[in-house]
């Protein structure tokens, strides 16, 4: 999985169906994380920054070096995360009783239609 895949399947789960649940009314919900394997070694890395309202941050830096961040446009012509956001609702959120409740409590399900996303 290269970089760009991990970005859309971290905002698939943590931001798209943990939003849509949280409206929901679902409380507690877990939060996942990508495990990434280097040099025979394993560690989990974000791929992307969020604020407490989901609005995804992307670092930048001042002529000076100093790092800070700014919100991520959302734009209207296809690319991330409205690409993404789009299909995920129209396959599973959209729908006049959708509740993806199981799908998300379920690692591996979640984990595969994630991927099937991307």
């Amino acid at each position: 999985m290269n970089l760009v895949e991990a970005k859309y399947l971290e905002y698939t789960v943590n931001v798209i169906f943990k939003e849509f649940l949280e409206y929901k009314g679902h409380e507690n919900l877990p939060t996942y994380k990508i495990l990434w394997k280097h040099n025979d070694k394993l560690f989990f890395a974000n791929t992307l920054n969020f604020e407490n309202n989901y609005t995804v941050m992307i670092s930048k830096s001042t002529p000076d070096s100093i790092p800070y961040y700014e919100k991520l446009p959302l734009v209207e012509n296809g690319k991330f995360p409205n690409d993404i956001r789009e299909f995920v609702f129209s396959k599973y959120l959209g729908k006049p009783f959708a509740n993806p409740i199981n799908l998300y409590n379920d690692p591996l399900a979640l984990l595969k239609e994630s991927i099937s996303l991307t």
